[in-house]
């Protein structure tokens, strides 16, 4: 990913899945609680830039996001 302040690629320093544990799964149940029960095939990263931009981002895949932006269950 692209760093939106300095334009340089950013690192991944943390992934995690529903089905992951450990200290830094605060971003995933947050984004589970967005999507519900539709889908639990995401992950979320957190991503740091060496300007010291930082970001926690979430990966869904396209069908399930086709399927949230139209409403299907």
């Amino acid at each position: 990913m692209t760093c939106p302040s300095c334009k340089a690629n950013t690192r991944v320093i943390d992934s995690r899945t529903p089905l992951s544990s450990g200290t830094n799964e605060t971003f995933v149940r947050a984004a589970l609680r967005l999507v519900g029960t539709r889908t639990t095939s995401i992950v979320g990263r957190r991503r740091l830039c060496n300007c010291g931009w930082a970001a926690s981002t979430v990966e869904i895949p396209l069908e399930d996001l086709k399927a949230l932006l139209e409403g299907k269950p």
